[in-house]
């Protein structure tokens, strides 16, 4: 086996080793994002309550916004996402056409071809005849459903005011790892007065939810079918 065999059989099987989830290098990615927001958040400022205030030093202030709007803040996702999409086709289609044609003289040929053949008819030597009948349908129908809150950070802030955000949750069930990951493009007048914005007023979201474990390892086909779904050419 030669080398080229055995790299191209390498680039199959990780090919087909590839997951539909977020990968350990996307999500490392994302952890250092978001811890790099944080680090480069601003410090708070102190509070001016002077001696004798009834607000302290750590208390925020009674009119202040606590919405979201710069680097390091973070914000709730209201994940509803709701897809449905349904397409169907029929088409029918029929055709026959029937000609006729004959010669009654031909110079005499005529003649000579019917003495050699008795049966040959000048007047309807030439006759065609075509069918063409088509029938064909299709129908294709997808539906998903998310739902659930999420917390991301905002890692930048762009000068219009939007603001970029991502974030990610890992869940473990009985050693089911659920990793779900969000980011996008908010505008600070979408964010609802408890801080919060729906998923459906991000902008370029991506929103991945994917698990790993035993229970998605049974879901999932052997590398090998995976290798010949994709070579197969048939």
């Amino acid at each position: 086996m030669t080398i080229r065999t055995l790299a191209i059989a390498g680039a199959l099987v990780a090919l087909a080793g590839c997951a539909a989830g977020p990968s350990p290098e996307e999500l490392e990615s994302i952890d250092k994002e978001v811890a790099q927001a944080q680090a480069n958040a601003p410090a708070a400022k102190p509070s001016q309550g002077g001696e004798g205030s009834l607000w302290g030093q750590s208390q925020q202030e009674v009119f202040a916004d606590n919405k979201a709007h710069q680097v390091g803040d973070i914000i709730t996702v209201e994940l509803a996402e709701n897809t449905q999409g349904n397409n169907s086709a029929s088409t029918q289609a029929e055709r026959q056409t029937s000609n006729e044609a004959g010669v009654s003289a031909f110079l005499g040929l005529e003649e000579s071809l019917a003495d050699k053949n008795p049966r040959f008819e000048p007047e309807t030597s030439i006759g065609t005849s075509t069918s063409n009948e088509m029938d064909g349908s299709g129908e294709t129908s997808r539906s998903a459903s998310l739902s659930g809150n999420m917390t991301a950070v905002v890692v930048d802030v762009f000068a219009n005011g939007n603001m970029r955000i991502k974030g990610r949750r890992a869940v473990t069930i009985n050693h089911e790892v659920q990793n779900m990951v969000l980011s996008g493009v908010i505008r600070p007048q979408d964010i609802g007065p408890s801080n919060s914005i729906t998923s459906s007023q991000i902008a370029n979201a991506r929103i991945q939810y994917a698990g790993n474990g035993v229970v998605a390892r049974q879901q999932d086909e052997g590398w090998m079918t995976k290798v010949l779904h994709t070579v197969w050419p048939f």
